[in-house]
């Protein structure tokens, strides 16, 4: 596995295949100049220092505050804790389960564990590393390639796969912004998010729709087909495209498969709101039940950005910030931000990446076996 800078560009197929990227030709030939400064780089560096200074006037300003989340870290509800890190550590699995459905429709059967394994070290990768997503999701499809997975599937299984996951948690923050019934500085987004969220269900419906009426057929257009045969790489895409949606087709004409994915996605984010609601009774906190919903999408939003590794610091302010302006006390706020990001960041990624050493130890143990010989 990859042992060098993340940031530095895989320049050869053996390094390639060294980092984990072998098949993404895009992520193996970086060019030697993306290695300097970028202003993507010195942006996002700027938003982390302002973020980070503003987070330690407000901490320095507000001294008591920070003195009771303090205290009320000394004097924990453990059995809430311990509820919050069950939560926590179950999330990935609703997730982990989308990912094995998403293979196993287009006809690769993957081992539950197996699969669960490869999602907790692919989440530590992306929330740990600088560029992370990238990082995460070349790994996460060397392995999937390594069990058996073809190309053409593996990209759709992990795209779906975030796609729905995204789709999922935009409908969370529509709904949480209406049943926070009009209170709270982000009132102004329901009807628009309404919107948006009302226009991509009649574009999903729209699609659904179609591959229904195909009985899961790909569009059968001779002019498209001739046009993309001008192309040879294209021509190569289409047949790809083709072929697995013949393969897909039990699953894309089930309404009842969609539904258990979706549910699968809903449960991976419910179940990280649990972690958070557990952290506030935990310090001993009210939860804000109309508007906890919309806290928590919110920065979950806020937490994908690009910023920096894992949302860090962009998630403890906007969580605290949010916190505060729809009603729970400072001292109570941080401290359940401390006590959250303790469980979903830095104790998921400690354990994602005890499972990657473990993974890459394994891999190269079966890279090291001698190849029997024939008589």
């Amino acid at each position: 596995m990859c042992t060098s800078d993340p940031d530095e560009p895989v320049r050869t197929a053996a390094d390639a295949r060294e980092a984990g990227v072998e098949g993404l030709p895009i992520l193996a030939r970086l060019p030697n100049g993306q290695r300097g400064w970028t202003w993507s780089k010195l942006l996002r560096l700027v938003v982390v220092v302002v973020i980070l200074a503003v987070a330690t006037v407000v901490l320095v300003d507000k001294h008591q505050e920070v003195t009771g989340a303090l205290h009320l870290l000394r004097h924990l509800r453990w059995g809430w804790v311990l509820g919050a890190a069950a939560a926590e550590a179950l999330s990935l699995l609703p997730f982990a389960r989308l990912q094995r459905w998403m293979f196993r429709a287009g006809g690769v059967r993957l081992g539950f564990w197996s699969t669960v394994w490869v999602t907790v070290a692919g989440n530590a990768l992306g929330t740990s590393l600088p560029g992370g997503v990238a990082w995460s999701t070349a790994w996460m499809f060397h392995q999937y390639r390594r069990r058996g997975a073809d190309r053409s599937l593996t990209v759709w299984a992990l795209a779906t796969a975030g796609l729905l996951s995204g789709i999922v948690l935009f409908v969370l923050l529509v709904v949480g912004l209406w049943t926070a019934d009009g209170r709270g500085p982000l009132t102004f987004l329901r009807w628009p998010a309404t919107g948006v969220a009302a226009g991509g269900f009649v574009a999903v419906l729209a699609a659904a729709m179609t591959v229904w009426r195909h009985h899961g057929d790909p569009p059968s257009g001779s002019r498209l087909t001739a046009a993309v045969r001008r192309w040879r790489w294209a021509a190569t895409v289409a047949d790809e495209v083709a072929e697995l949606f013949s393969r897909l087709r039990p699953a894309l004409v089930r309404p009842t498969s969609w539904a258990q994915v979706v549910v699968m996605a809903t449960a991976n984010w419910l179940l990280d709101g649990a972690c958070l609601v557990g952290c506030i009774v935990a310090v001993h906190g009210a939860v804000p039940w109309p508007s906890v919903l919309v806290v928590y999408a919110t920065t979950q939003i806020a937490a994908s950005m690009p910023i920096s590794p894992g949302g860090l610091g962009v998630v403890e302010a906007s969580l605290a910030l949010l916190l505060v302006a729809y009603g729970m006390p400072g001292a109570v706020a941080i401290a359940t931000v401390a006590l959250y990001r303790l469980m979903s960041f830095w104790g998921l990624s400690g354990a994602g990446w005890l499972v990657w050493t473990a993974l890459s130890v394994g891999e190269g143990r079966g890279r090291r076996q001698p190849h029997p010989t024939g008589s």
